[in-house]
């Protein structure tokens, strides 16, 4: 699903319509126009720049599970109000596929197994009238199997941001994006995991 649930917007709805859509927001939802849902543009990161020159790619079967409890990737505070949740349009699942499909090759010559946990992956949200603060968390577990044995190892990237006026979608996308990029950069670069791999 692409939300956990599509809360109201609390800077738009006067406090009456707000009350009467927050009563109904577990039976049907009431739509965020503002932070939903939120795109993940893959095309200028890290590992989109290194993939053309990654030779030769990984021969892998690559398993994706998110493990996070909720999976929206935003929590928008703003005074007493109900809490806004968004999340990308794709699940983190399929985004993480995306970014390491460049570079892994078809398994069949080599059973190497990846699993990829996401453990963490939300930015918190903090508004006012006049200014927004924002952190953002992401964190994947990594394991390696072969028949040489068992690797495993988390990879964890955080981002920070305050501002005035209020917080913009493409802000809470930008954020994301950058720190999955670097967490799993820092997997595929990793030099602990490369000798791991070619250890007789």
């Amino acid at each position: 699903m692409m939300y956990k649930h599509t809360p109201c917007n609390p800077f738009s709805l006067r406090p009456a319509l707000l009350a009467a859509c927050a009563s109904m927001v577990l039976l049907s939802g009431c739509k965020s126009t503002e932070f939903g849902p939120l795109q993940a543009d893959l095309s200028t990161t890290q590992l989109a720049n290194q993939a053309s020159t990654q030779q030769p790619r990984l021969p892998a079967q690559l398993n994706v599970v998110d493990m996070r409890p909720q999976h929206h990737v935003l929590r928008l505070h703003y005074k007493t109000e109900p809490a806004q949740f968004a999340t990308f349009q794709q699940p983190l699942t399929m985004i993480i596929q995306q970014q390491l499909a460049p570079y892994l090759a078809d398994p069949t010559n080599n059973p190497l197994r990846l699993q990829l946990n996401i453990q963490e992956g939300l930015c918190v949200a903090d508004q006012t009238l006049s200014r927004h603060a924002m952190n953002c968390r992401f964190s994947v577990q990594v394991t390696a199997n072969q028949s040489r044995g068992t690797w495993t190892k988390t990879y964890t990237a955080t981002r920070n941001r305050e501002g005035k006026l209020k917080l913009k979608p493409d802000y809470v996308e930008s954020d994301m994006v950058a720190i999955m990029d670097t967490a799993l950069s820092h997997f595929m670069n990793d030099q602990d995991f490369k000798d791991w791999l070619t250890r007789p």
